[in-house]
């Protein structure tokens, strides 16, 4: 018996089962393969090596290709404080004209559409990663995505060894390493804090504890390659915070700061005497 299928509903599964093969061949199928290139590499190294340290390498690799999106983040947040700090003053403003600051308010949402457009973005890219990785090490390592290996790139002859350090299972959850990303996630979320040079808000405690107690949860049941990932690129994240707080103490010393600094600090303080 035929079964008639509406229009609209034939029309979203074509447009979602392009958009699922644009993903896989566009953003998958690649970093899928370096992956699996790295851990060549390093077999030819040391026969012992492990995919846990491909995960490592590929992580860095990841983070350079990425570090120009990473560097623009700064200066998206900039962008962020002005338009907060034009939003405070327009609250001064029309405090007692509720009409006159929605619309107000709406027309500085509208003049800086690119600033929330790079947080979709931003958003974005992380939920890709997320779904990326988690392919890779609950089914893509294991052989359901050999197919996508380029022509170049061999089938592998044995299983890959996916026991980092002889230890830690990275297709299954691992709860020391879960630890270890809970931590690391508190390091890097108060390495951020000083860094920004403001002093420190409720709400900036508050997240301090509060997001990586929520990381260990949603990570509790994660295959543990996906936390070894998420525990490199924070160790590369706050590298590149500690350059950043070395090159201001630097300046500092010198005294070479600069105008604009002093007026994002400014502006940085205005904001928190509103709150």
């Amino acid at each position: 018996m035929w079964v008639r299928v509406p229009p609209l509903a034939l029309a979203l599964a074509n447009m979602i089962s392009v958009i699922s093969g644009f993903l896989t061949h566009v953003v998958y199928q690649p970093f899928f393969n370096l992956l699996v290139v790295i851990y060549y590499f390093l077999q030819k190294i040391d026969v012992n090596a492990d995919m846990g340290m491909a995960v490592i390498l590929f992580t860095i690799a990841f983070r350079i290709i990425i570090l120009p999106l990473s560097l623009s983040t700064g200066r998206t947040e900039e962008e962020k404080l002005d338009m907060m700090t034009k939003y405070s003053d327009l609250e001064k403003k029309f405090q007692n004209n509720e009409l006159k600051l929605k619309k107000e308010t709406k027309n500085l949402f509208r003049s800086n559409k690119r600033i929330l457009i790079a947080e979709i973005f931003d958003v974005g890219i992380q939920v890709l990663i997320a779904i990326m990785l988690y392919r890779i090490f609950s089914t893509g390592l294991e052989g359901a995505d050999f197919h996508l290996l380029y022509r170049g790139v061999s089938i592998p002859s044995k299983p890959f060894n996916l026991t980092f350090l002889g230890i830690y299972d990275l297709s299954r959850p691992n709860m020391f390493l879960n630890t270890i990303n809970t931590i690391i996630i508190f390091i890097a979320e108060a390495t951020n804090i000083v860094n920004s040079q403001r002093p420190i808000t409720r709400d900036d405690k508050m997240a301090l504890f509060v997001f990586p107690l929520l990381a260990f949860i949603f990570f509790a049941y994660m295959p543990a390659g996906k936390k070894l990932f998420v525990i490199t690129t924070l160790a590369f994240s706050i590298c590149l915070m500690l350059v950043q707080q070395g090159i201001f103490w630097y300046h500092k010393i010198t005294g070479k700061l600069s105008v604009a600094f002093y007026s994002k600090v400014k502006k940085e303080e205005d904001i928190l005497r509103t709150k």
